[in-house]
């Protein structure tokens, strides 16, 4: 049960979190920023995945913390959905620096 559930959490997380934070990654900064921004973003990826997972397993010991856990990890969830779908811009069909300069509202 356990394989089951890591398969299919493995299968679904491909195909919705984990290609959107890589492409967007690839597209919003300037060319000459690409390398250390992207080196940015991923360890402060890895940063964030690693506290999670240490602080999940903390706040699940207690008696009460499961629902706590999961309560914060559903807030955190629904705040990206947010911000992804209200504040992130389309970048579909745009060049590179079309879309640097759409996004800072350049000429």
């Amino acid at each position: 049960m356990s394989l089951a559930g890591l398969f299919l959490f493995i299968c679904f997380f491909s195909i919705s979190m984990s290609g959107p934070v890589w492409t967007v990654n690839t597209e919003i900064y300037p060319i000459h920023l690409v390398g250390l921004a992207n080196s940015i973003a991923t360890s402060s990826n890895w940063l964030s995945n690693f506290m999670v997972s240490s602080l999940f397993l903390t706040i699940t010991s207690t008696d009460a913390g499961k629902v706590y856990a999961y309560l914060i990890l559903a807030f955190f969830a629904t705040s990206t959905w947010f911000f992804i779908y209200f504040l992130l811009p389309e970048t579909k069909g745009f060049t590179i620096q079309e879309n640097i300069d759409r996004i800072l509202k350049r000429k």
